[in-house]
């Protein structure tokens, strides 16, 4: 899982335009080829900041947690951002909102584990 520009940053574009450009992409590794494939996107949000993605499998489940925030900071500036997370099921990303914080930025974003279930944690 990777952040993907939708298109090519031109010169002099403001940190929060490009924020606002980058989707999350995912490939599978086919390791008899040594090769990608399944390349496709996680997320496809026109004009909003996806950052920190975090990833896991739970019993054959692949799981993506990220950042979300509409006002295209990276940096959390406007202090308003929601936790999402997405499952692959039947090879299509099932997304959900987790939870949103107002007042603070999001400081460590994990995915995992917790007594078989996927489970997402923030600070």
């Amino acid at each position: 899982v990777w952040q993907n520009a939708r298109s090519e940053v031109a010169t002099g574009d403001s940190l929060s335009k490009v924020a606002s450009n980058v989707d999350l992409s995912y490939a599978k590794l086919d390791m008899s080829k040594n090769e990608l494939s399944d390349i496709g996107k996680v997320t496809d949000n026109e004009g909003v900041c996806e950052i920190a993605p975090r990833i896991t499998c739970v019993d054959g489940t692949v799981g993506v947690a990220w950042i979300e925030n509409s006002d295209n900071s990276p940096f959390q500036n406007s202090e308003s951002s929601c936790i999402k997370k997405a499952e692959l099921v039947a090879s299509k990303w099932e997304e959900s909102v987790i939870g949103c914080i107002e007042g603070s930025a999001v400081t460590a974003l994990a995915i995992g584990s917790d007594a078989g279930n996927m489970s997402v944690a923030w600070t």
